[in-house]
């Protein structure tokens, strides 16, 4: 069975959101990607659209107002879902206790520093 690939893009700046939504387009990894402000926006559309045959590749930026990305990643960990989840943290943080607690994530495969970049796409596009 093959999964529907689906980019959701979660970041409270708009024009992040802009440059990572022209980039994932662009490149062929999702023609219609969708964009939300926060972690809580992003988790109410997985559960409402969770399904075995999405593959959800999530954009996630740390520092949010509303649900950060840590607090976003510990409830997807949380529910049963039947969706595919991975997760690549786009962040500004340079911090190292960041990329570390980023590791105990099973479901992140990347730790991008703004913005994400050609070569990190291709990566993405090939999940």
């Amino acid at each position: 069975m093959s999964h529907k690939k689906k980019v959701l893009i979660v970041d409270d700046d708009h024009v992040i959101l802009m440059i990572h939504k022209l980039k994932v387009m662009k490149t062929g990894v999702d023609s219609n990607p969708q964009e939300f402000l926060n972690g809580r926006e992003a988790l109410d559309y997985i559960i409402e659209n969770n399904n075995s045959e999405y593959f959800y590749i999530v954009l996630l930026d740390i520092n949010m107002p509303v649900m950060s990305g840590w607090d976003f990643l510990d409830s997807i960990q949380k529910l049963n879902l039947k969706c595919k989840i991975k997760v690549a943290i786009v962040t500004s943080s340079v911090d190292q206790a960041d990329q570390e607690k980023a590791k105990m994530y099973e479901e992140v495969f990347s730790y991008i520093t703004k913005p994400v970049n050609d070569a990190e796409m291709a990566f993405i596009k090939n999940l």
